[in-house]
């Protein structure tokens, strides 16, 4: 569904351990393959059975949280109501008013929805924080957001071409491909984000061998920071269009 789920989870995790709170991670198996900064933001658990099952095998493993944080399209009020038993308290994050939930308070940070849009779909009780402001950014990003940039001007040009951590589609080679016939990568440095796991990830490095300007990244350490240095981004929307917000 997106690595951008697994940063914004991660980015709330960060922000939680660095309160003393002691966070667990529940994903899908080949999660981490996907998103390996996963490994730092607490204890894991790897889910492999039905969707059905997932509540019970969370439950079992971690008895009970003061707080569950959910993050995932095709787990809607059913997966929520069944974790209330071990659940104290249950937060949402979606992008869209498109299913119900069971939870204490929703989390949207994508435009144009409201507030009242998910009234419909929520409990009564439920409170929502609608709007960028609460996109969750981790620390890389919103400590750079006001800080003096390593920003390259005009006379210097630099490209970046991200398309989040798998890139499915492999829209980074089709950029490469197409700006390599307009023949500007000859005299523009290009940098380009990938994650380990993405399946178009040798097609990539292919293209990058026969292109002296342009420099592939595989799980960066520091992303922000080749963000930031950027002049001219093409990218994916999501969780990285805030990134790229924050970091101007």
């Amino acid at each position: 569904i997106g690595g951008g789920h697994a940063m914004r989870c991660l980015a709330l995790a960060e922000a939680f351990s660095a309160e003393d709170w002691r966070c667990t991670v529940a994903a899908r198996s080949g999660t981490l393959d996907a998103a390996p900064a996963l490994a730092h933001a607490g204890e894991l658990i790897e889910l492999n059975g039905t969707v059905e099952d997932e509540p019970h095998a969370i439950g079992t493993k971690i008895n009970a949280c003061d707080l569950l944080v959910v993050d995932h399209y095709e787990r809607n009020a059913a997966f929520e109501t069944a974790s209330r038993a071990w659940a104290g308290r249950i937060v949402a994050i979606d992008d869209a008013p498109t299913r119900d939930h069971d939870c204490d308070l929703l989390v949207c940070p994508t435009p144009p929805w409201k507030a009242d849009d998910f009234a419909p779909r929520l409990p009564a009780t439920a409170s929502v924080l609608a709007g960028p402001a609460y996109a969750p950014l981790r620390a890389t990003f919103a400590d750079r957001r006001f800080a003096p940039g390593s920003r390259t001007d005009a006379s210097a040009m630099r490209l970046l071409i991200s398309f989040g951590a798998t890139d499915p589609a492999n829209a980074s080679a089709r950029v490469l491909r197409t700006l390599s016939d307009s023949g500007i990568l000859g005299a523009v440095p290009v940098d380009i984000l990938l994650g380990s796991a993405a399946p178009h990830r040798r097609t990539v490095a292919r293209l990058v061998a026969d292109l002296p300007s342009a420099r592939l990244h595989i799980d960066p350490s520091d992303p922000a920071g080749i963000i930031a240095r950027a002049s001219l981004t093409i990218g994916a929307a999501g969780t990285m269009a805030w990134e790229r917000c924050a970091l101007a």
